[in-house]
């Protein structure tokens, strides 16, 4: 399951991960995002979950995401969380990817969610 929270003071929608999420999830979960109020910054937190994507369907969705109208998010960021194993990896996989891409805003991958706070530069968060 994927979770949404739109947080318009920061311009940032936190989208929290449990359970099992398939290519499906993640496709449904952005398209609503990019159908809906999108923020400048976003935070995927998968720290609860866990990722079955395979390499064909990273790259399906980096390719679906780059197609989109994506000018709202201009000199935003994107920062995933997860543990170190295969999220993390699924994860980085990603970035390396849309780092191919011209997407006007920044995508990166952390294990601690206090870093990627500070990088995504929003305050009073839980550090949880």
């Amino acid at each position: 399951m994927i979770d949404t929270e739109v947080d318009r003071s920061r311009k940032l929608t936190t989208f929290t991960v449990s359970g099992t999420v398939t290519a499906r999830d993640f496709a449904i979960a952005i398209r609503s995002f990019y159908g809906g109020e999108i923020t400048l910054h976003a935070l995927w937190d998968f720290r609860e979950g866990d990722v079955e994507l395979t390499d064909a369907e990273i790259w399906n969705l980096a390719r679906s995401v780059s197609s989109l109208n994506l000018s709202t998010r201009r000199g935003g960021k994107t920062a995933f969380v997860a543990e170190e194993g295969t999220s993390f990896g699924l994860a980085k996989m990603y970035q390396l990817i849309t780092d191919t891409m011209s997407l006007p805003f920044e995508i990166k991958v952390f294990t601690d969610l206090g870093e990627a706070n500070r990088w995504l530069g929003i305050e009073g968060r839980s550090e949880s």
